[in-house]
């Protein structure tokens, strides 16, 4: 759906480089993968698959939370209701990005401690709500697979235009 430029030393000054470089080449390519995603969510058969968005590679350190913040926040302001779940319980990133502070998130959810709608929190961009991942959990392969994660996005899907699954 599209491609980042990458120069070698010349890293952006953190996570969000939509704000902070809104005519730059980075910022023209994530408009680019927005424009994309559009075109192929607008495809009758495409519409449910293109709502969930996997953010994911090989090795850590590669730009997944990059992608994923920056995703998120180019289709939250073309007014879409964006999502973006940090599903890292390793080393989660999202909350940092974004400069915000939470206690519960994914992992509390999935454990039953919390509820959908206790975990969700408005991040410091209009339209884009944020799950963190919640407490480091001892046993984070467990919980991914003990089904609460299909009824997560089940949900969410009611209640917004794109999910963004950083992992």
């Amino acid at each position: 759906l599209g491609g980042l430029p990458f120069k070698k030393g010349k890293e952006p000054a953190g996570y969000m480089v939509l704000q902070s470089n809104p005519k730059g080449i980075i910022t023209d390519s994530f408009r680019h993968i927005r424009t994309n995603l559009q075109y192929f969510a607008s495809h009758r058969e495409h519409q449910d698959a293109a709502k969930i968005i996997l953010i994911t590679s090989i090795l850590p350190g590669e730009g997944q939370t990059f992608c994923s913040v920056n995703l998120s926040t180019i289709l939250s302001m073309a007014n879409k209701r964006v999502l973006l779940i940090d599903f890292d319980l390793h080393k989660p990133k999202v909350v940092k990005a974004l400069e915000m502070e939470t206690e519960v998130g994914l992992s509390s959810l999935l454990i039953g401690k919390s509820r959908f709608d206790e975990v969700q929190f408005q991040s410091p961009i209009d339209n884009l709500m944020v799950i963190p991942s919640g407490p480091v959990p001892p046993n984070a392969s467990e919980l991914i697979l003990n089904g609460k994660v299909d009824d997560l996005l089940d949900e969410a899907r009611k209640h917004y235009d794109y999910i963004v699954v950083d992992t």
